[in-house]
């Protein structure tokens, strides 16, 4: 099993062989945050099962995708020594989801301490949404800072503002979460077919006259 060390100087992703499963992202301010985003996706994609990404402190915008079994921190100090609460944001600047889980995953996945938001989704059918996080089977969020969200649609449901999630799964979790100021037509701050604990969820909405602005759970618990 190979991993890799990612960083970003003079605009070029290296890549470093490395004994250890952990990897590093280096936020380069001289760099634009579109240009950050997409090679912050690029070394996730580069990445293999049992690989943790620790991403900077910095704003990378874009919409990302995860991997199966890649986990992705973020918050951290320029020596990767400390974190700081949320200081790594995700932002899709109002055009698609900011985090997709792209299918079911065999190996547990975590997401963690992020910032998660502008995220806009019109969904294309019924009993979509998810505009901050979408998850399936194995997908995770935990202390994680999840705003500013919008699932819309123009006909039909598009539920879970800040996270949605279709088909039951006890191993889809929201942890120590805060969810606030998203919306969608159901489920303004999440709606999720699994587990939400710990989790602060304030000042969310429904965009039309529909029930749980704060949180649909179906099939779950929180």
């Amino acid at each position: 099993m190979k991993h890799f060390l990612f960083s970003l100087f003079l605009g070029l992703l290296s890549v470093v062989q490395m004994h250890a499963a952990t990897s590093t992202f280096v936020y380069d301010d001289t760099k634009t945050e579109k240009e950050n985003g997409t090679a912050l996706q690029a070394a996730i994609d580069a990445a293999i099962a049992g690989d943790e990404i620790k991403v900077q402190a910095g704003t990378f915008y874009g919409n990302f995708k995860m991997k199966d079994g890649v986990n992705v921190s973020g918050g951290w100090s320029a020596d990767f020594t400390v974190q700081a609460d949320h200081a790594s944001i995700l932002d899709a600047q109002a055009n698609g989801r900011v985090l997709h889980q792209p299918a079911e995953f065999t190996t547990l996945t975590v997401w963690s301490n992020l910032t998660i938001q502008n995220g806009k989704f019109t969904a294309q059918h019924s009993d979509k949404g998810g505009a901050g996080v979408w998850l399936c089977k194995k997908g995770q969020v935990k202390h994680c800072l999840i705003q500013n969200n919008i699932a819309d649609i123009t006909e039909g449901e598009a539920n879970g503002g800040g996270v949605g999630n279709n088909g039951y799964t006890d191993d889809v979790l929201v942890d120590d979460c805060i969810i606030r100021a998203n919306k969608a037509t159901h489920g303004g701050g999440a709606r999720v077919c699994g587990v939400i604990i710990n989790s602060i969820i304030e000042n969310n909405s429904t965009t039309i006259n529909k029930p749980a602005g704060g949180v649909q759970l179906h099939y779950g618990g929180a």
